[in-house]
């Protein structure tokens, strides 16, 4: 079930690129965007009449940093030193807060990776990706539950928890499990509650039991509030999380 939230969602993407100037930036989109254009401080889909916020920034000396945490097992070398070399970071703003409204800003943001972009940051969940990896997820957004997954959300560890972030950015509720001496099974079980979330939106209550198969452990859901980032971060999730409690054998 789509989650109500009184409060609005800002999905937010940083997109760096090599270019010259802003001028480059502006001609360049007028010829590879694909019909996005800017018009003052915002992008705007002519095809759809959606504006999104778009702040262009000069070069930032700490973006390799914001890159590095995830980046580490999803960008090659070639794309760290590529980002070491930008010139400008284009911060793209737009509302959040249901499948269909990430789905848009997603094409907004491929049209600046094809404008010249390098890469993309998701600031509202701390996800990277770069040029190829963020067009094959727009290539696959209405045929595969699984690309909005992984453009929009990561695992954090902290301690004996593994917990998501990002899935407010698509309307849901983030998930919470312990780990103990071997995460494989409840990490691919919290992989697979979200992406049956994503899928299914079905309608949960506290108590509800959850098994990805036959065989394998049980786990009760417990809702809670948000409480590892805090109102008003861009990584808050005000729809709050399940936490999966594994039920005893």
């Amino acid at each position: 079930m789509q989650e109500e939230n009184p409060n609005p969602v800002d999905i937010v993407l940083a997109v760096p690129g090599a270019w010259l100037s802003r001028a480059e930036i502006v001609t360049s989109l007028a010829r590879k965007g694909r019909g996005f254009r800017l018009a003052g401080e915002t992008l705007v889909n002519p095809a759809t009449e959606e504006i999104f916020d778009l702040e262009i920034a000069g070069h930032d000396p700490e973006l390799m940093e914001a890159f590095i945490p995830v980046g580490r097992g999803q960008l090659s070398l070639q794309d760290f030193a590529a980002l070491d070399n930008h010139t400008f970071t284009l911060y793209l703003t737009g509302p959040g807060g249901s499948l269909e409204m990430a789905k848009s800003i997603m094409d907004a943001a491929a049209a600046l990776l094809r404008a010249g972009g390098m890469a993309v940051r998701v600031e509202s969940s701390g996800a990277v990706h770069n040029a190829g990896q963020w067009l094959n997820c727009v290539r696959y957004q209405d045929s595969d539950i699984a690309a909005l997954f992984h453009a929009f959300v990561i695992l954090n560890r902290q301690d004996n928890q593994v917990f998501s972030c990002g899935m407010h950015n698509l309307g849901f509720r983030d998930g919470a499990i312990l780990v103990k001496n071997s995460p494989d099974e409840p990490v691919q079980t919290l992989q697979t509650f979200l992406h049956y979330l994503l899928q299914e939106s079905p309608d949960l209550r506290d108590g509800t039991i959850f098994s990805t198969q036959p065989g394998l452990p049980h786990y009760r859901l417990k809702g809670d509030t948000c409480k590892v980032y805090p109102p008003g971060d861009l990584l808050h999730n005000p729809y709050g999380l399940w936490r999966l409690n594994r039920v005893k054998d």
